[in-house]
């Protein structure tokens, strides 16, 4: 399994997601099954805006997935400000009130 794409999240993140683990004997359909399934566990995480999950074949009987990745931001940009609302203010001094 080969995984492109991350960033910031760690393979293991990832790899635990895939309903089929390095190893595995599926048949072509079991295959396709699981790439779908590990698509949808990828996006459901939260963590990705796209995930694509290829099984590439080496011969009839060996493959390799490979997932690819495009992570959301972990730090969501928020605008500040520092204005401060005024205070009365009395001959261009400010003036604090007291009541």
């Amino acid at each position: 399994m080969v995984v492109t794409g991350n960033k910031v999240t760690r393979d293991r993140v990832i790899l635990r997601e895939l309903t089929a683990q390095e190893g595995d004997t599926l048949s072509a359909e079991e295959l396709q099954a699981a790439v779908v399934r590990s698509r949808e566990n990828l996006l459901n995480t939260g963590l990705f805006n796209t995930v694509v999950v290829l099984p590439v074949y080496l011969n009839p009987q060996e493959a390799f997935v490979q997932v690819e990745v495009n992570e959301r931001w972990y730090l969501w940009p928020r605008p500040s400000s520092n204005w401060r609302t005024p205070t009365s203010t009395c001959g261009g001094k400010r003036r604090i009130s007291t009541a």
